[in-house]
């Protein structure tokens, strides 16, 4: 307790949410959101490990997976990391035959694509994380509600990149 001027002066910590939905109090859903991805990649980084991925790396080539062809800036942007973050993931994935880089005219963007080892790679580390993904989320909810709450994250994702 800090005494001094007018008065006692407790600490006062924010109360959390009441019985009666009163959350006035409660931490806003972007901080829980941002820590909650901060858990989430520490526990696919654990996941992948074995692996020789780092999550980043992971979320590169399943973007690239998805969208064969893809230029930088768009992975860029689909992973909303700057430029020169992705130059480094892909300058890694290229050295170690995951990916490779094709420029088909000059002036044109540069093209991702998968290798055949950057295919099973990114094949082995889905099923990893997809496991991973089950767990995490059947500690939190029926096991029939999966499929619908990842579906919700799917969805506010999708939303707020377009705004």
């Amino acid at each position: 307790m800090v005494r001094g001027g007018g008065g006692d002066h407790e600490p006062v910590s924010a109360p959390s949410s009441r019985a009666d939905g009163d959350t006035t109090h409660q931490e806003a859903w972007g901080p829980v959101v941002v820590k909650l991805g901060r858990l989430l990649d520490r526990r696919m980084q654990e996941t992948l490990d074995p692996l020789g991925l780092t999550a980043g790396q992971y979320l590169a080539l399943a973007d690239v997976a998805r969208r064969p062809g893809i230029s930088r800036a768009d992975l860029a942007r689909d992973l909303q990391l700057t430029p020169q973050a992705v130059g480094g993931l892909v300058d890694t994935l290229a050295t170690r035959g995951l990916l490779t880089r094709t420029r088909h005219e000059p002036g044109h963007p540069i093209e991702l694509d998968l290798t055949a080892s950057g295919l099973r790679t990114v094949e082995q580390a889905h099923t990893e994380v997809h496991r991973l993904s089950r767990h995490l989320l059947g500690q939190c909810v029926r096991p029939e509600s999966v499929p619908s709450v990842e579906n919700a994250f799917r969805r506010i994702l999708d939303r707020l990149r377009r705004t």
